[in-house]
């Protein structure tokens, strides 16, 4: 039977415990998680990247923790957004890495943005 727990604690970070690890990831260096496929994830951190089975749950902690999804197989930590191009649709994080938003989920993307900085377009 697969564990998995996850919780924050007060120096922002993710701690990530499976039945093979426990990944403690600060909140700032983690920039976006791709499913891989249905079981797996990929978690994109600054120094390292994880792979991590068991992805339904792990999308569920990821959101706990703040991130949003931006397509159908991407979730990204909204902290790590360093431009966000309403017209393309396209999203810049801060490692350079440029995500395109389905178009399904921007209205989630502009409320997170509108509820952090006010009525901006």
């Amino acid at each position: 039977m697969d564990h998995l727990n996850s919780f924050s604690t007060s120096t922002n970070r993710i701690i990530i415990e499976t039945d093979e690890l426990i990944l403690c990831l600060r909140q700032d260096q983690t920039f976006y998680a791709e499913v891989i496929n249905r079981k797996t994830i990929l978690l994109v951190g600054s120094n390292q990247n994880y792979t991590i089975s068991n992805s339904l749950k792990i999308k569920l902690l990821l959101i706990k923790n703040g991130f949003i999804r931006v397509a159908g197989s991407c979730y990204v930590n909204p902290l790590q957004i360093k431009e966000y191009n309403f017209k393309e649709r396209m999203i810049e994080l801060s490692n350079g890495r440029k995500l395109t938003i389905a178009l399904k989920y921007m209205n989630e993307l502009m409320m997170f943005f509108s509820n952090r900085y006010g009525n901006k377009k």
